[in-house]
């Protein structure tokens, strides 16, 4: 009790100092009293720290995990973090002071020439310029900026300039910036390194093409958008010309980029203006002409403004007709009723119509010339592009036009469609139908959508995109011009969109991962998943709203300023970021009828607008299921003998690559090189990964303080890796850790089966970097290589003797060429007292999608090799492996043994080594050392790779298969979804257990046709006959299969086949039938 007394009086001593220092003003603080400060606060850390170990060594083995040592910790925590804080303020408060004192002194008024003072009536606002994250469109304002307002500042000294720059620059910049000391002479070095390293001419141009050759297309004739068209190239030419960039015969290209994006108006007039006609147009005049035209558009659109605003104060209100309402989930319009023009419903919801007998409301329909079909007065029934039709009789009329056989009575509600293609009821009390309650609108207005212009960041470069901010869509969706705009990678996928009434919209077929930037505030990054669709909503609003009156809104940054235009969108962001995006701040009625809400781009505005036009309206709602049905189908599937497949392009690009760049090393290894995609790096790139392969180090690292057995074993291997120089440290002066490398995270993952290696390390190459893009994105994965596992069964069991081997590390028995070494980096340490070190991988490494094709590539390429020397294992290598391990045998002892000798000395020679051998005879195992046998009689095939068959063993002793199933327990109840999960485990490729496993799938069927939910139990009648498969399912363990089939060479072989068939399967068998001669 007495060291937890002591404990708890250390840390409330360390507490009380931490607020008595918070509390102190900073004007009370010097540089000497802060120094003593800083070492009284670092003698009551110490003395926390003791305290804690004292009382953590006297506890017992029953109080380690109690409450009370959890409740220790915890202040244990409290404290440090206290002191951490109270330091960090401590030390930034002497830097600043520090600071000051030197600028005081190094700063002479005297020695100084008076400079002569300007003095003007007017107060200019300060100058600063924003902070630099490393944006290389940022760059050269930044540039510019901090030039004028540093740089050239007589007043700032060397090592001022330094601090300015250092709290001026973040990210890789500050990084850069840091690298040189806080002197005088550090800041010019720090300036060259960031100049160097930003001044990239090449993606400045390159930026201002693709905005050039992507420009938007003016469908409508608007001064505003003929005004940004001639805005974007002109900026493009004053930029490609601060570049450098001759550009003094682009008129051709210019005038063709713009002309073929102007509206059919606009265009004819450029043509018409064109007096030779055989001449090709300067861009100068087409430049004027571009002026002259959205000038006198906006002097006309002024003057209609006006004349229309005085036309509608001296008219009284006209008769809504043909309102239209916006939902964000369906469309539909909403015309005024024939019956009662007073009243605003449509003519099938009117009480008056549904009153009426059927031939009533027939002779109502003819009388005012209406659509038999939906009841629409702009068409007849013969021109009626409506999909839907009667409900009664799905004849081509209205349901409720429809007349019953047993008398001509009122229709009731039953009579009415769930649901008109684009049309609006109002709500009914007594309508039975489930499915149009969500659809329901009583007002027609225009409604305005929340949208914000937004960065997509991708390669360094921040593209500009207009997003639609929606709440009601389960994900995120971009267009695919702007993916193609962008050249993001993109993987496959199959997705289907839904709406409202659970209709399929849509299906996705690609995914694309980005990082979404704020143009507000560049600090704010975060990754997004976008699927793919040719187009999302159209352009939002439907119809540009002129009648707002900016200066009346409060003072908000927009997140879109053009929110009233007409314009398209690119990126839809749902619910699955919605939260990281919306902040709290939210204002009501602005501009009389909008909301305003906060988000990381800005304010978005939605809501009705006072004004709406009669023009058609809609909606959009979007979720997205992704189709997953591969544990169902496995069960009705037929298994087809697989076909040749046919050899891809990236197929054959790896091939040639391995022949051509794959070398010897003179110690007999394989060295080869990674096959990227040929779009790599000019199309598409990494970003920076070792910030999130340090921060999965550093959770990997505290999480295994909890399991020392694990973190012993972990940095076994690792150390392992360094001994046997797999793995190297980075030389610091070459090392590159930005872009031009990638860093794999790494984590252990625990296999209790093995013999060997216990612990395994698993490298992570999908992680994505900075931008989206992983090192396995940017790679060929290679032809499959690996041979069939039955196969290859099938062929050992005609041997008589036989051996299997495996070879070890053999992934790590293959060199990686060292220019592609860097794309190959770990992060690792063995203690949190020791920095952290980086280190590159100097072989294949598992986790790399290329990994098993270079692996076994290698095997094949060593087969060619000795094909002369070493015969047999050259055809041992070709036919008789799967991946590393070797079912191979003979069918006579001797050939056997000698088979076994070449393989051992031709996989020696390549670094090669075999491990874990066993043999149903002792003759084949007779020579090898006892430290390289399995040391046991069973062999279980390895799991790891995806043609894998799960729980088949061999026994040697018996040289038979047998399996090795887990029982499983029998329970009171089932739902369908334990016995689906409990059926899914019986996966047998070989058809060795087929009368077992079809009575499961048989199982399955019959509770698929009781339509029980997926929770609910099954029904009882079914459930014996589960609990009795149950209770025998442990017995195939007892089921034993010869490994030999008595096949000999000079046997005489027959194949006997038979097939069945029932109601319920069929089955078929094919049987080996071997008779020696005599």
């Amino acid at each position: 009790m007495t060291h937890a007394n002591d404990f708890l009086r250390a840390c409330d001593a360390l507490l009380e100092f931490e607020e008595l220092y918070n509390n102190t003003p900073s004007a009370n603080h010097s540089v000497f009293s802060l120094e003593i400060q800083k070492e009284e606060l670092k003698a009551l850390w110490m003395k926390v720290k003791e305290s804690f170990d004292v009382y953590s060594r006297n506890l017992s083995a029953d109080e380690a995990g109690s409450i009370a040592m959890s409740s220790a910790k915890t202040r244990y925590q409290d404290c440090y973090s206290a002191y951490l804080t109270c330091a960090a303020l401590m030390g930034e408060t002497m830097h600043n002071l520090t600071f000051l004192q030197q600028s005081s002194s190094t700063v002479n008024p005297a020695a100084r020439e008076p400079e002569p003072v300007l003095r003007s009536s007017m107060n200019l606002p300060p100058c600063d310029t924003e902070i630099f994250y490393g944006d290389y469109m940022a760059w050269p304002t930044f540039r510019d900026l901090f030039t004028a307002i540093y740089i050239n500042n007589s007043r700032l000294t060397p090592v001022e300039k330094l601090y300015h720059l250092s709290h001026k620059t973040r990210g890789e910049a500050k990084d850069i910036v840091k690298k040189s000391p806080l002197t005088n002479d550090g800041f010019i070095t720090a300036w060259q390194n960031l100049s160097e390293r930003y001044e990239n001419k090449r993606v400045m141009v390159n930026s201002q093409l693709k905005t050039l050759f992507n420009l938007p297309t003016v469908t409508v004739e608007r001064g505003a958008e003929i005004k940004s068209l001639q805005r974007a190239v002109n900026n493009c030419i004053s930029v490609l010309q601060m570049y450098g960039i001759e550009i003094s015969n682009w008129d051709a290209i210019f005038v063709f980029l713009v002309s073929s994006r102007l509206p059919d108006t606009t265009l004819a007039l450029w043509e018409q203006g064109i007096v030779q006609k055989a001449e090709i147009p300067r861009w100068e005049e087409l430049d004027n002409f571009l002026t002259n035209r959205f000038q006198t558009l906006e002097t006309v659109s002024d003057i209609q403004s006006t004349r229309v605003s005085r036309t509608v104060q001296s008219r009284a209100p006209a008769p809504a007709f043909g309102k239209r309402v916006s939902t964000h989930h369906t469309q539909f319009s909403q015309p005024a009723c024939r019956l009662c023009p007073q009243q605003i419903h449509v003519l099938k919801a009117c009480p008056k119509f549904l009153a009426m007998k059927v031939d009533d409301r027939i002779k109502i329909a003819r009388k005012y010339n209406l659509c038999m079909n939906c009841l629409a007065h702009s068409h007849l029934a013969r021109d009626c592009k409506s999909t839907f039709s009667c409900l009664n009789c799905h004849q081509r009329h209205h349901s409720l036009l429809h007349r019953n056989p047993t008398g001509n009575h009122p229709s009731t509600q039953n009579n009415r469609p769930a649901l008109e293609n684009t049309e609006t009821r109002p709500e009914q009390p007594l309508s039975t139908s489930r499915n149009v309650n969500a659809l329901f609108a009583k007002n027609a207005k225009n409604v305005i959508l929340g949208t914000a212009m937004v960065h997509i960041c991708y390669s360094g470069v921040n593209y500009e995109a207009r997003a639609l901010l929606d709440s009601g869509s389960e994900g995120t969706f971009i267009t695919k011009r702007l993916q193609r705009v962008i050249k993001l990678p993109t993987q496959p996928s199959d997705m289907q969109i839904c709406g409202i009434n659970a209709s399929t919209s849509a299906r996705v077929r690609e995914v694309a991962s980005f990082v979404l930037g704020s143009p507000v505030n560049p600090q704010f990054r975060i990754e997004a998943r976008g699927l793919i669709l040719p187009q999302l909503t159209g352009n939002l609003p439907q119809f540009s709203v002129d009648q707002i009156d900016f200066g009346l809104l409060p003072p908000i940054h927009l997140a879109d300023a053009n929110f009233n235009k007409s314009q398209q969108v690119d990126l839809v962001i749902g619910a699955d970021l919605y939260p990281q995006i919306m902040m709290e701040n939210v204002k009501t009625n602005v501009l009389g009828s909008l909301l305003a809400q906060e988000t990381v781009f800005g304010w978005i505005l939605t809501g009705p607008t006072p004004h709406p036009p009669n023009m058609i309206p809609r909606a959009y709602v979007s979720m997205y299921t992704e189709i997953s049905s591969s544990e169902l189908t496995r069960f009705w599937e037929l298994e087809q003998v697989p076909s040749k497949k046919q050899i891809t392009p990236e197929e054959t690009f790896c091939e040639q690559q391995y022949v051509n760049t794959t070398t010897r090393t003179e110690n007999g290894k394989y060295m080869v090189t990674l096959p990227f995609r040929q779009e790599f790096p000019a199309d598409i790139n990494l970003g920076y990964s070792r910030t999130g392969a340090l921060q999965q180090f550093l959770r990997n690292e505290a999480a295994m303080v909890r399991k020392p057995e694990l973190r012993v074993e972990y940095h076994r291997v690792l150390r392992e890796y360094i001994t046997l120089g797999h793995m190297k440290p980075v030389d610091g002066s070459l090392g590159n850790k930005g872009p031009g490398s990638y860093y794999l995270p790494h984590h252990a993952v625990i296999k209790p089966d093995s013999t060997t290696t216990k612990v395994r390390v698993v490298f992570n190459a999908s992680n994505p970097t900075s931008n989206g893009v992983s090192l396995n994105d940017v790679l060929h994965p290679g032809p499959v290589l690996q041979a069939d596992l039955i196969a290859l069964l099938l062929k050992w069991r005609f041997f008589k003797y036989v051996f299997n081997a495996d070879i070890e590390k053999m992934y790590r028995q293959v060199l990686l060429h060292p220019n592609d070494a860097r794309f190959h980096r770990i992060l690792f340490r063995e203690s949190s007292e020791e920095e952290i070190v980086d280190y590159e991988l100097q072989t294949v490494t598992f986790g790399v999608n290329c990994a098993p094709y270079l692996a076994i590539r290698t095997l094949l390429q060593l087969a060619e090799d000795i094909n002369l020397k070493y015969p047999l294992a050259s055809r041992v290598l070709k036919q008789h492996m799967y991946v590393d391990d070797v079912l191979a045998g003979a069918h006579d002892c001797e050939t056997a043994i000698r088979t076994r000798n070449e393989l051992v000395e031709a996989l020696n020679g390549a670094g090669f080594l075999l491990r874990k051998w066993t043999s149903n005879s002792k003759d084949i195992l007779v020579d090898i050392p006892k430290e390289h046998l399995l040391k046991e009689d069973l062999l279980e095939i390895d799991d790891v790779s995806e043609a894998r068959m799960l729980g088949i063993r061999w026994n040697a002793a018996q040289d038979r298969f047998h399996f090795n199933v887990q029982e499983m327990h029998v329970k009171p109840a089932y739902t369908k979804r334990e016995v689906l999960s409990c059926v899914a485990k019986l996966f047998d490729p070989a058809g060795w257990l087929g009368p077992i496993v079809i009575e499961a799938k048989i199982l399955m069927q019959d509770i698929w046709l009781t339509k029980v939910d997926w929770d609910d139990n099954i029904p009882r009648s079914i459930y014996v006959r589960w609990e009795n498969f149950l209770k025998n399912y442990v017995h195939i363990s007892k089921i034993r299969i010869p490994r030999w089939v008595r096949y000999t060479p000079w046997s005489e072989i027959e194949f006997h086949g038979f097939c069945d068939a029932s109601e319920k399967a069929y089955a078929a068998a094919l049987y080996v039938r071997v008779r020696e001669r005599n």
